[in-house]
């Protein structure tokens, strides 16, 4: 029978239905055809419902409606959801359809209100509610890292009330291990480790209560493996993220595998080796349709290009940049996207033997970080026009750009680690004993450093004697 040739069932209708009783077989039918706006009108019934008793029947009958359901119905909202394991995946769904004007009127409400209102209102107690915030939480945290923050501690608070609201035990663990996760992933981005890591031990703690989905598992371990890139513990980022690519590959998720993959190859690159890094970049390029996932493509391409140049391979770095550059200009994101690959560019005309040239372009992006106000990356620019000049000789251009750079970067409240590498750069160049060795490894710290500060600076490079 098909879905459009049925009414709607009344609610009397799916009254008798949620208690068991006897039902036109249409209805029946129809829910099991797949009218998500039907099954959710049973979903609201359950929700108003304060008997626990009652409200286990109407999840019992709503589970048991899709888990008869199968991929050979063709119409109706359930098509499209017919291959989830969850037996509430399409209710779910429908809710996260809602949850944009659930969520504009939480922000109606003051911080305090609107915790009570999730605590004390079953109609923000929804699962689609909880991962539409928990995706809004990830989706938001490179541009609004605070919003971010937010937005995962009010997933926290709808999750931690879906199994009171009727979903299964381990869905409703699903839904708060995502959350926390999340709520650490704003954290790592906003240089708050350690409750960062606390964030991440709680998600993990409701994870082994949860469904065993690997989806669950995998955007786990690959939230993991981005704080332990933070941490510079980079072996430990390495295993986990291949553990979350190799969940990903068997799922088929082919855009969650290739964005763990670049973030493997960060991992490995930072880790020391810059050959392997270029592999798993190449790795997550052959997964991606440049026409359908556009912005995650040309960052794989960039990390690959960057990887090259690390490992030495000059002449492929210069080609694949030469292919990647116009692209990325076009298609790639605001204008911090556009600064990197022009920094790129220019670390390119460096390793080509081109000083002059890099040197230009150095400048010009100083003067775009200065007017941004962004001190850590004009502490970078200037750190390697430094380190130019001083393999020409240079050596008053040198401590002039370190005297610029050491206040700059200290009105930007960079962490006490960081200013002490730079001050040792300052007190080498001032006794004329710096070496480009010296200054090329503080770069390379304070870009491993910029979201770690207890990442402590270790030299290594002998000064001159």
């Amino acid at each position: 029978m098909s879905l459009t040739s049925v009414e709607h069932p009344s609610p009397d209708e799916l009254e008798r239905l949620a208690r068991g009783e006897r039902t036109l077989e249409e209805t029946r039918e129809h829910l099991e055809g797949g009218c998500v706006a039907c099954v959710a009108a049973l979903r609201d019934r359950l929700l108003a419902e304060p008997r626990a008793g009652f409200r286990e029947r109407v999840r019992q009958a709503v589970a048991a409606l899709y888990s008869r359901s199968n991929g050979s119905k063709t119409q109706g909202a359930f098509r499209e959801v017919a291959r989830r394991v969850e037996a509430f995946g399409a209710l779910v769904e429908y809710e996260e359809r809602a949850a944009t004007a659930l969520l504009d009127e939480l922000h109606g409400l003051l911080p305090d209100a609107r915790r009570q209102a999730i605590r004390l209102s079953r109609r923000y107690q929804s699962l689609g509610l909880a991962r539409y915030l928990t995706r809004a939480a990830r989706e938001e945290v490179f541009s609004d890292v605070a919003r971010a923050a937010e937005l995962g501690q009010l997933a926290i608070e709808v999750a931690d009330r879906a199994e009171e609201a009727g979903y299964a035990r381990g869905l409703a663990n699903d839904a708060r291990a995502l959350a926390w996760g999340a709520y650490a992933n704003a954290l790592r981005v906003g240089s708050e480790l350690i409750e960062a890591e606390r964030a991440l031990r709680t998600a993990l703690l409701l994870r082994a209560e949860g469904s065993g989905h690997p989806a669950v598992e995998a955007e786990l371990l690959s939230l993991a493996g981005s704080l332990r890139m933070h941490q510079a513990r980079y072996p430990e980022a390495r295993e986990l993220l291949e553990q979350a690519a190799g969940l990903y590959r068997r799922q088929g998720a082919r855009q969650a595998e290739a964005k763990t993959l670049v973030k493997l190859a960060k991992a490995t690159g930072e880790g020391g080796d810059a050959g392997e890094a270029v592999l798993y970049a190449e790795e997550a390029e052959a997964l991606l349709d440049p026409d359908v996932d556009r912005f995650l493509y040309l960052y794989a391409r960039q990390a690959r290009t960057t990887f090259l140049l690390e490992a030495d391979r000059v002449s492929e770095a210069r080609a694949l940049y030469d292919q990647l550059a116009p692209d990325y200009r076009r298609h790639a994101p605001g204008i911090s996207s556009r600064q990197r690959i022009a920094w790129l560019g220019a670390r390119i005309l460096w390793a080509e033997g081109e000083p002059t040239r890099a040197e230009k372009e150095l400048l010009a992006l100083l003067a775009d970080f200065a007017e941004r106000g962004d001190g850590y990356e004009c502490a970078l620019v200037s750190l390697d026009l430094a380190t130019l000049s001083l393999e020409q000789g240079r050596t008053a251009e040198v401590r002039r750009l370190v005297a610029e750079m050491i206040p700059i970067f200290s009105s930007r409240e960079a962490h006490r680690h960081a200013l002490s590498a730079l001050l040792l750069v300052e007190r080498a160049v001032e006794a004329e004993s710096a070496t480009v060795d010296l200054l090329r490894e503080v770069a390379r710290y304070l870009r491993r450093a910029r979201h770690n500060p207890y990442l402590p600076f270790e030299s290594r490079a002998r000064p001159v004697q």
